[in-house]
């Protein structure tokens, strides 16, 4: 989590992400590839606002979301080659 805030510093410190914008990166990070059913449970929160939280970092580049190919209702998300770079 340290290496993650230190990384994303800058988009922290100018108010860019929030933390739990920060600790989804950090899970998905973690898992390389996930479901934002998984990031929902990990968190504990709804489906809904873990949604809301990745479609802001899709925006900002930082995250990629896309249909599983099996099943297409199952949202998977990735790092950005973007967000490993910050």
């Amino acid at each position: 989590m340290r290496y993650m805030m230190t990384q994303d510093r800058n988009y922290l410190a100018r108010g860019l992400i929030t933390l739990p914008q920060l600790w989804v990166l950090h899970q998905v990070a973690e898992r390389q590839t996930c479901t934002m059913h998984m990031l929902a449970q990990a968190f504990g929160a709804e489906s809904s606002t873990i949604t809301g939280l990745a479609d802001r970092l899709v925006k900002l580049g930082l995250l990629k979301a896309f249909n599983s190919q099996t099943d297409r209702r199952v949202v998977l998300a990735e790092i950005t080659p973007k967000a490993e770079k910050s």
